[in-house]
């Protein structure tokens, strides 16, 4: 069985908000409040 895909795009943790899916498996393209954009790690 496949895990379902988190459609996370849109929300916001914290200080970041959630862009798209990075280029590794768990990992997202977020974007902080002061205007960095970065690639994060998920977590479970």
């Amino acid at each position: 069985m496949r895990k379902a895909t988190l459609k996370l795009e849109g929300k916001r943790f914290g200080l970041y908000v959630v862009l798209s899916k990075g280029s590794k498996p768990r990992y997202w393209v977020t974007k902080c409040d002061c205007g960095k954009v970065t690639e994060t790690r998920g977590s479970r």
